[in-house]
């Protein structure tokens, strides 16, 4: 895959942003899907349900690729904690949206943009702009126009939410630095694989026959899960994390969407002027970042 060069470096990765805003729409279908599921099925059933079709997906386009390859990714131990923060997170996120409301949970969620700009300069050595910050900023302000999240219930299921959003924004950022060295698609299979033979060692203490509807949707989840984790992953070997963190907020105009469609939760006008900060926000700030990687003009010589 395609990986930041310092040719294309100053150039503005439209490729990038239309890959990681699809992955965005994809990932709050996905979140819909799995507060459905949590209702009726354990959650390190769902957990494995959802890598288990992921990874067979997977499979059909990594090993013709890469064979072995795919067991052996390089950076193995970063690989193993990218891993291990996703299978956290997931739990934590699925834990914690069954007892709350999908508007509050989303909202918790959006701490991780605000963990990649803090990370990406420590580990990345990526510069974070003052448009980036600012608009990362605006952007929240915007998600808590939308979300309006009463935070009434501020006990153990928010606590799940936050450390979700925490593991989210880390593996996001070791995402970016692994797929520099190595393809997405491997990275991906790779952390499919393990999480699926992780909870399959717990499945059978918590097993229990699927309905046609259930199954249905674990198909959908596991092929959601995958065509977002590598466009995501695609997205951050093209661009750098904190051009790429202010736009994550384009979700939200998703997940409203989708609260009409699933919850008949149809935004009004505080919520439409909130959708519309965060995509000014995201916008604004990917033109201002491509601009401020641009080298500097050679000055005229003063006649």
């Amino acid at each position: 895959m395609a990986s930041i060069t310092d040719e294309n470096a100053n150039k503005l990765p439209i490729a990038a942003i239309v890959m990681f805003i699809a992955a965005l729409v994809l990932a709050a279908s996905n979140g819909a899907v799995m507060k459905q599921l949590s209702g009726n099925l354990p959650v390190l059933t769902i957990i494995w349900a959802r890598y288990l079709v992921y990874l067979l997906i997977m499979l059909l386009f990594a090993v013709p690729y890469y064979g072995r390859a795919i067991l052996k990714p390089p950076n193995m131990p970063l690989q193993l904690l990218r891993t291990g923060l996703m299978l956290i997170g997931t739990f934590c996120f699925i834990t914690g949206v069954a007892d709350m409301a999908f508007a509050d949970a989303i909202a918790i969620l959006y701490v991780y943009p605000f963990v990649i700009i803090v990370l990406s300069p420590i580990f990345l050595s990526e510069r974070v702009s003052a448009a980036a910050w600012a608009c990362v900023a605006a952007g929240f302000v915007g998600v808590l126009i939308v979300m309006r999240p009463s935070f009434d219930a501020t006990g153990l299921p928010a606590l799940f939410v936050l450390v979700a959003g925490i593991m989210l924004g880390c593996q996001l950022v070791l995402a970016r630095f692994l797929v520099r060295a190595k393809s997405p698609l491997i990275t991906s299979t790779f952390t499919a694989l393990v999480i699926a033979a992780v909870t399959s060692l717990f499945v059978p203490f918590n097993w229990q026959p699927f309905t046609s509807f259930e199954l249905a949707l674990i198909a959908v989840m596991g092929t959601i899960t995958a065509a977002s984790q590598y466009l995501m992953l695609s997205a951050f070997s093209r661009a750098q994390a904190p051009m790429l963190a202010p736009i994550s907020y384009t979700e939200i105009p998703a997940a409203a969407a989708i609260g009409v469609v699933a919850f008949g939760e149809f935004p009004d006008a505080i919520a439409w002027g909130g959708i519309a900060l965060i995509i000014t926000s995201g916008v604004v700030v990917a033109r201002l970042s491509g601009a401020a990687m641009q080298p500097p003009r050679p000055r005229q010589p003063v006649p």
